[in-house]
């Protein structure tokens, strides 16, 4: 597989992986942070007891961490290059979806102000 194969599988890879580390974020900012409400008990309570379950169980700290890896070994030249056409084609969708998501948050403010 040449070069742009292997960053059209990676920037497919991004459509799999980045959605689910945001979800993934999202999670630990809603068992972290402060919550009320009729179904949630009383006022100000933390989700505390479901962290474990989203750092351990949920597989996007490990997708993380394999890509952080991936990346170091990268950057050292210590993996050959086909990897380094898939992170490229991974961090172009991740690139691209940021700059989806701030375009979306731009418009959404603008419309709260209007």
């Amino acid at each position: 597989m040449g070069s742009f194969g292997l960053a059209a599988l990676g920037f497919i890879l991004g459509m799999v992986v980045v959605p689910l580390l945001l979800r993934w974020a999202a999670l630990l900012h809603i068992t972290l942070g402060l919550h009320s409400g009729d179904f949630l008990g009383p006022p100000k309570r933390r989700l505390l007891w479901a962290t474990p379950l989203v750092l351990l169980v949920h597989p996007a700290p490990y997708f993380l961490v394999g890509t952080i890896v991936i990346a170091v070994l990268t950057a050292r030249g210590r993996i050959s290059g086909g990897w380094v056409w898939l992170l490229i084609g991974f961090c172009a969708y991740a690139v691209f979806m940021v700059m989806m998501l701030l375009k979306v948050r731009k418009r959404a403010r603008s419309a709260r102000n209007v």
